[in-house]
């Protein structure tokens, strides 16, 4: 017998001895003489022990008394404190063919049935608020009048109830039956009164949580486990599901506090620990969730999930170089899986090296091809896609784009944006509207691909048809601010300022929480050179959000660029380079800065790091070239300079670099 069922049955050792009762609706009757004698033997014999011949007794008492239910329901308890089930199950099912309301022997039946049921339950088919066990609700393909063992425990032990309101063994036989049958609502009934009475009752305190849980009450269910916590502070199936709930009402540190208990009790599975770290990193403790991490790295330092984790914890704490070790480490562990890789590409990318992730994900993905399935690499072929577009490769960069599309089956509108936005950036115009007309007809409702179209429509000289689509997604929704904010950008890409100046003055009336429409609208006043409404916006802006990183680069530039308010120009940008170290524009907009104050030294630092990751950016060339040539580089500068008029040729003045190349020739 199961340890559940041993339990189930040994609680009937401790129950009250019950005097022999004249079955339920039936006349009195004075009962036998015999059957009375030896019925009360019977009760003195099983008081010490003496169970077989406390049997033999009862049975004298039976056939004395044929009538009595109640000797046969003797004969049942008996038989099934000995863990005579056969026995016991005959003798409660003739008690109930003479009284069928015989409380005792329903008691018997429903424990006897229950311990089985339990049984095959942790025999492999047990029952969890997720999936019902055994003795599941009658289906039409399953007769009701085919009562598995579950439906008649809970028949039985519900007839017993009223006899015996305060039993808490027979409660917690019914709660586990009801929550097999994900019968919430019954299971929270019959425990709710076994917690009242008892509050540390933590079994009867797990049940109703699991019942609490399957009801959608999350909150009752932390409050039951705390319960368990509290009485059986070791008890680990209960820390884990009160960190699970946890999870679900997204209370990361209660989580996190659960799952560490859970762990500090079974100290062998690192999955705690895990979980643990998980938590602490929702709960934007990353520097505690690495402490666990690299404890749990020790102990397990072949575990690459481990590793892919520190890899999380290290990019959201800028530790990029132990992010790039954390994703190398899994690589190494798991070298013919795509997550190393995956995981090394995000690192990379928060750092800008395009080149080096094309390096890595290009023989990669080859290898690859032959161990993992084609779905598994779609995002790798996408990182490696887009890579590609940022040092230029645009004819590879398509190729892997479509690949992955392909790979990826079905409908995907944002491979579908991509595809669009890589033949836009290689001037593929008319590919670039083949691509989104198709992919809009199947995603209608993307504001991303009407974006897209529109773009590809203003690029094919299509203008009024461009920015009618976005009027169209303004007036059909204009509960997102994104399309009026995107129709902006569009606006100012077709020099139609005014009009970019009122759809943003519009959405800020609407959305005045949108960090981005007075950012917007301070880029659309400096394209006029309107800079004291350009820089009332862009301060507009950091009032909604002080570190929002695009409008202190955007705002210290142009007071840099206009020489104006130096210092404040060095501090908001120093502010935008420590949210985004790795930003190659943030970093070039610093270190100009720091060339208009005269600090060359520090604007070589970050102006030659930005040169080295944006080589085909003109103007960062030229900052380049200006900052050498006053450094007395002027071999260092021509190069830059020529750089620059090499490069993508934006926002720059080609006779006034090549005046400047000709000057540092001529000394």
């Amino acid at each position: 017998m199961t340890r559940r069922a041993t339990l189930v049955v040994a609680a009937l050792l401790v129950a009250p001895l019950r005097a022999a009762a004249q079955p339920s609706g039936q006349p009195a009757a004075a009962p036998s003489a015999t059957a009375y004698f030896e019925f009360l033997r019977g009760r003195h014999l099983e008081s010490q022990g003496q169970i077989a011949q406390a049997l033999d007794a009862y049975r004298l008492a039976s056939e004395a008394d044929p009538a009595s239910a109640a000797i046969p329901a003797e004969i049942a308890t008996l038989n099934a404190r000995a863990n005579r089930t056969e026995e016991a199950n005959k003798a409660a099912r003739h008690a109930l063919e003479l009284d069928p309301d015989n409380a005792d022997a329903h008691w018997v039946l429903g424990t006897i049935l229950a311990a089985q049921v339990e049984g095959e339950d942790e025999a492999g088919t047990a029952g969890t608020p997720d999936k019902p066990a055994a003795g599941a609700p009658a289906t039409p393909d399953k007769p009701a009048a085919v009562k598995s063992k579950a439906d008649e425990a809970i028949a039985h032990l519900e007839q017993a109830r009223p006899k015996r309101p305060f039993d808490a063994t027979l409660a917690l036989t019914l709660g586990r039956l009801y929550l097999g049958q994900r019968a919430w609502a019954k299971a929270r009934g019959v425990l709710e009164p076994v917690v009242e009475r008892d509050p540390d009752h933590a079994e009867a305190a797990y049940l109703l949580a699991q019942a609490q849980i399957g009801a959608g009450d999350l909150e009752g269910a932390a409050a039951s486990l705390d319960a368990v916590s509290a009485a059986e502070p070791r008890f680990a199936r209960a820390l884990i599901d009160r960190a699970d709930v946890a999870m679900r009402l997204r209370k990361w540190d209660d989580a996190a506090a659960a799952f560490g208990k859970a762990a500090a009790t079974l100290p062998d599975n690192p999955d705690l620990k895990l979980r643990q770290a998980a938590a602490l990193m929702r709960a934007g403790k990353h520097a505690e969730a690495r402490v666990v991490l690299l404890a749990t790295e020790k102990a397990r330092p072949t575990d690459a999930r481990v590793q892919f984790l520190l890899v999380d914890v290290d990019r959201q704490l800028r530790d990029y170089e132990a992010a790039e070790r954390a994703a190398r480490h899994v690589i190494a562990l798991e070298p013919d899986r795509a997550s190393g890789y995956h995981a090394l590409a995000q690192v990379l990318s928060d750092r800008r090296e395009h080149r080096a992730i094309v390096d890595a994900l290009a023989p990669a993905i080859v290898r690859l091809e032959a161990k993992e399935d084609a779905r598994s690499l779609v995002s790798l072929r996408v990182s490696l896609g887009i890579a590609r577009l940022q040092v230029r490769e645009f004819d590879a960069a398509i190729a892997d784009i479509d690949r992955a599309r392909r790979d990826a089956g079905g409908a995907d509108p944002g491979l579908d944006a991509l595809r669009v936005q890589a033949r836009l950036e290689a001037g593929k115009i008319k590919d670039a509207l083949s691509i989104v007309t198709a992919a809009r007809t199947t995603n209608p409702t993307s504001l991303r691909l009407l974006g897209l179209e529109a773009e590809a429509r203003l690029k094919a000289g299509e203008r009024d048809r461009a920015f009618a689509l976005y009027q169209q997604a303004i007036d059909t929704d204009g509960a997102e601010a994104d399309a009026p904010i995107a129709f902006a950008g569009l606006l100012v890409e077709a020099h139609e300022y005014r009009r970019a100046e009122s759809v943003l003055n519009a959405a800020r009336l609407k959305f005045p929480e949108e960090t981005t429409i007075p950012f917007q609208l301070g880029a659309v006043f400096e394209e006029q050179k309107r800079y004291d409404d350009a820089e009332r916006a862009f301060r507009d802006a950091l009032v909604i959000d002080p570190k929002h990183a695009p409008t202190l680069n955007y705002l210290g530039y142009m007071l840099a660029e206009h020489s104006k308010k130096l210092d404040e120009a060095v501090k908001l940008l120093e502010e935008a380079v420590a949210l985004d170290p790795y930003n190659g524009s943030y970093l070039d907009s610093l270190g100009w800065a720091y060339f208009k104050t005269g600090a060359y030294d520090r604007a070589k630092t970050y102006l030659l790091r930005a040169g080295d990751q944006l080589p085909r950016n003109s103007v960062i060339q030229d900052h380049v070239g200006d900052l050498l040539f006053a450094m007395a580089d002027k071999p260092g500068a021509v190069a830059a300079w020529r750089r620059a008029l090499d490069g993508d040729g934006r926002s720059i003045e080609r006779s006034a670099i090549e005046k400047k190349i000709e000057k540092a020739r001529a000394r």
